[in-house]
C-alpha cells in the first residue's frame, strides 16, 4: 500500500505492470473461444488501465525531477 506519496504511487505502478500483460491474456483468450463481448469489455478496461499506468509514470518522473516536497507542492488545488 505504502506509506509515503513516492511509495504509494510506486506500488501502484508495481501492481499495474503485473496486471496489464495479464489483461491482454485475458483478451487472447477471449478471442480464441469466440467471446467478443468480454474481449470488448477486457479492452476497454485494459485502454483505462495503461492510460492510468501513464499517469503514474508521469508523477513518478515528476517526483524524480522536482524531488518530493516540491511535487506536493505541485498537487494542491485551490478553489
Amino acid at each position: 500500500i505504502g506509506e509515503e506519496p513516492a511509495e504509494m504511487l510506486e506500488c501502484d505502478g508495481n501492481f499495474q505492470r503485473k496486471q496489464i500483460p495479464q489483461m491482454k491474456d485475458a483478451i487472447a483468450l477471449c478471442e480464441t473461444h469466440l467471446d467478443f463481448v468480454s474481449r470488448d469489455l477486457l479492452a476497454s478496461i485494459l485502454e483505462y488501465e495503461e492510460e492510468h499506468y501513464d499517469w503514474l509514470d508521469t508523477q513518478a518522473y515528476q517526483i524524480e525531477q522536482l524531488g518530493i516536497q516540491n511535487y506536493l507542492q505541485s498537487q494542491i488545488e485551490e478553489d
